[in-house]
């Protein structure tokens, strides 16, 4: 158990560090806006009302990181049956990198639902409209969030299954595809710079 907590430590450490290092401008605002409104909402709200924007704000991390590490093996999963021999679909052109993620899934995990309620519960026993900004924002965050993690948990799995899954063979296409939908033309040939924490 301690060595699946610390890799998924590492897990989130590489997501959010790959995440913080590729944000765009809008993204850069975004996260400053909300955190000057959290602590305007710290300055202005009761004390009751702070303890109840720590659980949700508790919420959205748990939330959130249950999308890192669902993703992060959705990813080496993807990788792996990516070098079958059997037709495997991926998005390509004008379709979306998260078409890669199936969030149906994720949603249907008893943790992910746990929260979801949880939030709802919460959110009826407040004024929602006070905290529907942070809502966004997290929900935000938690898409992006796993549609990175799944990349990275794909790249890694380009580096580790050679050495260990006899006849695995990298699908090129599918990676090169990978790397160009996510605009990581940095990182090309460079990947397992982003795996090392």
């Amino acid at each position: 158990m301690i060595t699946v907590n610390r890799e998924n430590e590492m897990h989130k450490e590489c997501a959010l560090a790959y995440m913080a290092q590729h944000m765009d401008q809008e993204s850069r605002e975004s996260c400053a806006k909300i955190k000057a409104a959290e602590e305007k909402f710290r300055q202005e709200k009761s004390k009751e009302q702070m303890e109840f924007f720590e659980k949700l704000r508790l919420i959205y991390r748990k939330k959130e990181e249950i999308c890192i590490y669902f993703g992060w093996q959705a990813g080496r999963e993807m990788c792996l049956s990516s070098c079958g021999k059997e037709q495997f679909w991926f998005p390509y052109r004008d379709e979306a990198v998260s078409g890669y993620v199936r969030m149906d899934l994720l949603e249907q995990l008893p943790e992910y639902r746990r929260l979801t309620e949880m939030e709802e519960e919460l959110l009826k026993s407040q004024k929602e409209a006070d905290y529907l900004e942070f809502k966004f924002y997290h929900e935000d965050q938690e898409s992006e969030l796993l549609v990175i993690s799944h990349y990275l948990g794909y790249l890694e799995g380009t580096f580790l299954y050679p050495g260990i899954k006899p006849g695995f063979s990298e699908n090129k296409e599918l990676t090169a595809v990978y790397l160009r939908r996510m605009g990581d033309n940095a990182y090309i040939g460079r990947a397992e710079e982003l795996l090392k924490v």
